[in-house]
């Protein structure tokens, strides 16, 4: 599969967007890294809370939902001075990282994965903890400020209990990366394909620069809803990895087709 030349972009930061440059490369394209968000920490309080709960409920399970929660609960903790301690009440849970980005970044912090579902997103964990019959059983989460409640609400159906503790706001900010390169691209007469990867980034994307004139792919449901909500036509990624959107944005730049939900022109 060739990109033929084509510019792809990715709603992420420049050093959160490494491996999807070089994919894009490989496949013969341009790469395009657009940060959309700032992550506003709540700092070593919130890291607090969060070994607190563990301390306190005892979960069965630790859940991260994505690498920056990762990286924020224990940039938190090491400022706080409770990394080793919050790392040893981690590990007394099973841990479930929601895809291997996130399970990459919780091993970096030498805490081993237990359980990564098949589809990275809420409703693959819904599926995952249906599987291992997780009815009465605890979860703990640290989250954004930004997530919605759809996976705690969707856990408590199974039956479980979940904590859930806020560790970062977000908000938009489209500084540096490659913004000024995609701006000058949008305006061709070849726009780039747009693959939006959170809810958040999705919802920032479009307060930053509005509908990109290319194709827009998400890379899950619920960043499908959110550009659903914003008016944004898009396609679905299949699978819900940055490379499955690589697919669907290879597939609508080859087919030339308008974003799905714009009207062609006349």
């Amino acid at each position: 599969m060739s990109l033929g030349g084509a510019a792809v972009a990715i709603t992420r930061a420049p050093a959160d967007a490494r491996e999807f440059c070089a994919d894009v490369r490989a496949m013969g394209g341009v790469p395009l890294a657009l940060p959309t968000i700032r992550l506003v920490a709540r700092g070593g309080a919130a890291a607090a809370e969060f070994l607190a709960a563990l301390r306190r409920d005892d979960p069965d399970y630790a859940v991260f939902l994505s690498s920056r929660a990762v990286s924020s609960l224990f940039g938190a903790a090491r400022e706080a001075s409770i990394a080793g301690e919050l790392r040893e009440a981690i590990m007394r849970a099973s841990v479930v990282a929601i895809g291997p980005r996130t399970r990459k970044a919780v091993e970096a912090e030498r805490i081993r994965v237990a359980h990564v579902p098949d589809v990275h997103s809420s409703v693959g964990l819904g599926e995952l903890f249906t599987s291992l019959r997780a009815a009465g059983r605890r979860a703990a989460m640290p989250r954004s400020a930004a997530s919605g409640d759809f996976l705690r609400l969707l856990l408590e159906k199974i039956g479980m209990s979940v904590t859930e503790t806020t560790m970062y706001d977000v908000e938009p900010d489209g500084a540096g990366g490659d913004w000024a390169e995609y701006g000058r691209l949008a305006a061709g007469a070849r726009p780039p394909a747009v693959i939006f990867t959170s809810a958040s980034s999705a919802r920032a994307f479009a307060a930053i620069a509005g509908p990109p004139p290319g194709p827009r792919v998400a890379i899950g449901p619920f960043t499908s809803l959110e550009l659903d909500r914003a008016g944004i036509g898009h396609s679905t990624a299949a699978t819900h990895t940055v490379a499955g959107a690589l697919e669907a944005a290879a597939a609508s730049l080859r087919s030339g087709a308008p974003p799905q939900g714009t009207p062609a022109p006349p």
